[in-house]
């Protein structure tokens, strides 16, 4: 499955500075905004693992001496340790290999999916299947995250929750599902599973 030319991420933000070690970190409030309040490798929500834990990675860490905002994201500590400094040689770039850069191209449902049974992420190209392995998107923590997202779509998708006769449908009851709604919001978001014909790498 070749790479799209749509990016999952259009950011709100823009400017011609160029940031440095002293103060590349004080763009995280403004790049939180341009995605969503997430950590732009694995999708999770800066409310489920605390501010402490987003960082603010250097997407081309040869870059970092002097980083244009476009090179920057907000990034899981889990996913920043994992990449580190690390990019592909020329060699693996040119069999396709690569970090995925959402701000111009799709990556999830697109080039990354996620076993429904296991909750492991699935890649489909050789960039997607590098991207997930130097990132540690199925570190044990992040299929966690994943398996309990499903089963809160699962729980708030039943029927004696959704039927409008529901004997369930009281203040208090309504009170927790509002609050069951509010932690699914702040979920890694559903994945699409791999089309049936999908070559996976």
């Amino acid at each position: 499955m070749s790479s799209s030319s749509k990016p999952r991420v259009v950011r709100k933000h823009s400017t011609k500075q160029l940031f440095k070690a002293t103060n590349y970190r004080k763009t995280l409030p403004l790049l939180l905004e341009d995605f969503e309040q997430r950590c732009a490798y694995s999708l999770v929500h800066i409310k489920g693992i605390g501010t402490s834990q987003m960082h603010v990675d250097h997407h081309d860490p040869r870059k970092k001496k002097k980083s244009p905002y476009t090179n920057l994201f907000p990034a899981y500590g889990l996913c920043n340790g994992a990449k580190g400094n690390s990019w592909p040689s020329s060699e693996l770039q040119k069999q396709g290999v690569k970090f995925l850069n959402p701000c111009i191209e799709t990556d999830y449902n697109h080039q990354i999916f996620e076993n429904p049974d296991i909750h492991n992420l699935v890649p489909t190209t050789p960039a997607a299947d590098y991207h997930i392995t130097m990132l540690d998107l199925n570190n044990p923590a992040l299929v966690i995250q994943r398996r309990e997202r499903a089963v809160f779509s699962k729980l708030l998708s039943s029927p004696a929750i959704c039927r409008a006769d529901s004997p369930l449908h009281d203040a208090e009851t309504a009170t927790i599902l509002r609050s069951f709604l509010d932690i699914q919001a702040t979920k890694i978001p559903p994945i699409l599973p791999p089309p049936v014909n999908a070559a996976t790498v």
